[in-house]
């Protein structure tokens, strides 16, 4: 009787109420634990999906490029201006030669090339734009080998634009000038900054996969 008018005197309503609040906590904290865990595995998705965005436009970005300074190479062959055996008079000979019969020609070939890596120069930079906001750091290595290889790139523009306005203007002394150091620009030296840069972006890329998933 007593052990009855005990239980009877429980507030079991209270103790239910307790009881569901507690398992209503319980379940909101492993739902935002779940939402916490699935939100940091779409972020690091989102990350390695940039990364390898980025991978794939470096490397197409360079071949195209490779491609350019091919062209040019091939180009310069039709005007040696680095023979020593040429006097000032011969090498402006060859250039006039030049200017009348292949500067055109040349000027829009190397355009048609370059409208091919434009694209990707821009497509780069918002990807390192999109990549930042992600990763919340500044990636300097990979911008400034970026800025290496845009200058590169803008050096040719320069050489098409410059080629192109020349074959279309009277030849004078300052023109030769100006197109003689266009066409002086160390190709050898361009593809070695080139190599360089894009075998940086690619250990910084290579550095930033290992960071995501360790």
């Amino acid at each position: 009787m007593i052990l009855n008018e005990c239980v009877n005197d429980i507030p079991w309503v209270d103790i239910l109420s307790g009881v569901s609040s507690i398992a209503t906590v319980l379940a909101t904290i492993v739902a935002y634990r779940a939402l916490n865990t699935w939100k940091k595995g779409a972020l690091l998705e989102k990350r390695i999906d940039s990364l390898d965005h980025v991978s794939e436009t470096i490397f197409i970005l360079y071949r195209n490029l490779c491609e350019v300074l091919i062209e040019v190479e091939v180009q310069n062959i039709s005007i040696e201006l680095s023979n020593d055996d040429l006097s000032s008079e011969g090498k402006e000979s060859e250039i006039k030669n030049y200017l009348v019969h292949l500067a055109y020609l040349d000027s829009k070939k190397l355009r048609e090339l370059l409208n091919k890596v434009e694209p990707h120069i821009d497509e780069l930079e918002l990807s390192f734009s999109k990549l930042n906001r992600l990763d919340g750091r500044k990636q300097k290595g990979l911008h400034k080998s970026f800025d290496t290889i845009k200058n590169i790139y803008h050096k040719l523009v320069l050489r098409t634009q410059v080629l192109s306005y020349a074959s279309t203007c009277e030849i004078n002394d300052k023109l030769i000038a100006r197109v003689h150091a266009v066409l002086e620009q160390n190709i050898t030296e361009l593809q070695e900054e080139l190599n360089t840069s894009k075998a940086n972006m690619t250990h910084y890329i290579e550095v930033l996969y290992k960071i995501l998933i360790s």
